[in-house]
């Protein structure tokens, strides 16, 4: 930028001077940014394929598209389509409008129904990599799950959430769709106390202090005879958070948590656990006895390197996935489900990589139309 023309000097005394001198350099440091956004236009490729006849046989030549070009959609649009109906949640109506008005593409609702749908296919490649962490790693695990309407019956969304992979998967709340989203891995799964998860070994289990704090504060809030040991336990896990965030940030280490005070911390919290357990039939007495035989599942954090002691990794990644239910409200056929499971999955394991999605998916795209190897998704 060309500075401006310096003005004429005051011939004037030393302060006169001094004031000018500072309201020319102010100006010279000012400076003004404006972002633009350019016209958007589409590019058409038009392919003209020359057809001959034999005059002695009849036989026709005709030429071809170019592989990789048999679509009239290109592999960049096909990916922008995908990633709005799915991770942004467009409606297909609005990508409708939204691509006419924007880049002057005319598409039907039945086409941006198609492209999900080949969006899925290309993206195979990627689920099975994502599955192959998932499933043979022994990296730690965080699972959870949430209500999903698929075809108007009731299922659920199950995520599983890894250092290096995020699977979503939709199914009955069983053990069936449990172990076809993590398989018979040996990693440490940190979940919620659904009873699925009550058939984990217990050294592979951690079960969520943040569920067992908002357990201890309802039973707080039943003003009954178990509030004050509610209270009293309450107290105690917020003592670990509090211990277990100086490990976090690197003020202390795992092993001195350990040593200092896990000890300590774990035998207030048995001896709080043997006083609930002794209101009958008291939700808190439950609960106590729960915890007093799950014992070791309380603990694998503080032994086991990447384990956290919350499930709020998983419930993170289902986040975007609740919002989608809640603008969609039903998937409505199992070419949806397989397209919400694999866009979903996809850009929240590029995203751990701090890979740009929108460039995975097409890079996807275009290597299934021309049948190349896909790009890789998780390094090593």
């Amino acid at each position: 930028m060309k500075p401006p023309d310096l003005p004429t000097i005051p011939e004037k005394d030393f302060v006169t001077l001094t004031q000018w001198a500072k309201d020319y350099f102010v100006v010279l440091r000012a400076t003004c940014e404006m972002w633009k956004a350019i016209a958007i236009r589409s590019e058409v490729t038009h392919f003209l394929l020359h057809q001959l006849t034999r005059s002695g046989c009849g036989a026709v030549t005709r030429g071809h598209v170019p592989a990789g070009n048999r679509s009239s959609f290109g592999p960049r649009l096909e990916a922008l389509v995908s990633h709005l109906t799915g991770f942004y949640r467009f409606a297909k109506r609005r990508i409708v409008g939204l691509l006419d008005e924007v880049l002057g593409i005319p598409i039907s609702l039945g086409m941006v129904c198609k492209l999900q749908a080949r969006t899925t296919r290309a993206l195979e490649a990627g689920m099975a990599e994502i599955d192959g962490r998932i499933m043979n790693s022994a990296e730690p695990k965080n699972v959870d799950e949430t209500g999903q309407r698929v075809c108007g019956k009731l299922q659920f969304a199950w995520v599983a959430s890894s250092p290096s992979a995020v699977k979503i998967g939709i199914g009955p709340r069983s053990m069936d769709s449990f172990e076809k989203l993590v398989g018979q891995n040996q990693g440490v799964i940190t979940s919620d106390r659904f009873p699925v998860y009550h058939y984990l070994e217990p050294e592979r289990w951690q079960i969520c202090w943040s569920h067992l704090t908002r357990d201890f504060q309802a039973a707080v809030e039943e003003r009954n005879e178990t509030s004050a040991t509610a209270n009293g336990l309450k107290q105690i896990a917020k003592r670990i958070f509090s211990s277990w965030n100086s490990v976090r940030d690197g003020t202390r280490s795992r092993m001195a948590f350990v040593q200092n005070s896990l000890g300590r911390i774990r035998s207030q919290f048995r001896k709080a656990l043997e006083q609930g357990a002794q209101f009958g039939k008291r939700k808190l007495a439950t609960l106590s006895r729960f915890l007093l035989s799950h014992w070791t599942s309380l603990w694998r954090y503080a032994h086991v390197e990447g384990v956290e002691p919350t499930n709020n990794e998983a419930e993170r990644q289902l986040r975007e996935l609740v919002i989608y239910r809640k603008i969609s409200l039903c998937i409505q056929s199992a070419m949806g489900q397989r397209f919400v499971e694999s866009i979903f999955s996809v850009i929240a394991t590029c995203k751990l990589h701090k890979i740009r999605p929108l460039e995975y998916l097409g890079a996807c795209i275009e290597s299934f139309r021309l049948k190349l190897p896909a790009p890789v998704l998780i390094p090593g």
